[in-house]
């Protein structure tokens, strides 16, 4: 894997807002359908919370079909909101589900800071007494929990995009999303696209080699297409 210098991350942001800015309106209406969407099955009594959570992968694997077809100069289609659940569903169920599992255990080790006061307010909505802001161990349990999440989010920050297009085995997935993630740190879909966008072979091997080498040099998007 080639190592860059952390000042690409601009690139990359840079690649993420043209992105953008190619569609912005499809962009705005995709997301707000995203989240109304994540509403509506929120409100689903007992299971909802839990379904928005292992769907997660599901819509991070649409995001970036909407990144490849704006990169293959291709319209916005509201159809791509839902190609997630086209492509490797089980696998993307399955992170989803070890995503869940993730956050729970999360939550319930910052029980240990303060009480469960975050927990509950998280889950549940239950206020937090003033007095556990007063002692400040609300603050403790969220440094905890963020603490905690850093690395969970490291985990599965590339892992859908793997599990999906590249078919990368599953005890791979993860480690693999962890290293590329640390060593790029890309902030959005957008960016994300830019810095992992899958090799073009319908050959899972050759998908999974470009993964394992393609880290962006300067000019990025063309190195890409050339590598691609």
């Amino acid at each position: 894997m080639i190592v860059v210098p952390s000042h690409h991350g601009w690139r990359w942001l840079a690649r993420g807002w043209m992105l953008f800015t190619a569609s912005p309106f499809m962009w705005l209406t995709m997301i707000f359908a995203y989240w109304l969407l994540v509403g509506f099955i929120g409100l689903v009594p007992v299971v909802g919370a839990a379904a928005a959570v292992v769907l997660i992968p599901v819509f991070s694997v649409s995001f970036m079909a909407m990144c490849r077809a704006l990169e293959r100069r291709r319209p916005l289609d509201p159809g791509l909101l839902f190609a997630g659940f086209r492509a490797n569903l089980p696998a993307l169920l399955t992170l989803g589900g070890v995503y869940l599992v993730a956050s729970a255990a999360i939550l319930f080790a910052s029980t240990l800071a303060d009480d469960g006061h975050l927990m509950r307010w998280m889950v549940a909505g239950t206020p937090v007494p003033p007095e556990a802001f007063a002692t400040g161990s609300v603050l403790n349990a969220a440094l905890l929990a963020l603490a905690l999440y850093l690395p969970v989010l490291a985990a599965f920050w590339f892992a859908p995009v793997l599990a999906a297009w590249d078919a990368m085995p599953r005890r791979r997935r993860s480690s693999t999303a962890s290293s590329r993630c640390s060593r790029t740190g890309a902030p959005s879909w957008c960016t994300a696209w830019s810095s992992s966008r899958p090799a073009r072979s319908s050959r899972a091997s050759q998908s999974r080699s470009w993964v394992r080498r393609c880290t962006p040099r300067p000019k990025c998007a063309r190195w890409c297409r050339r590598s691609c």
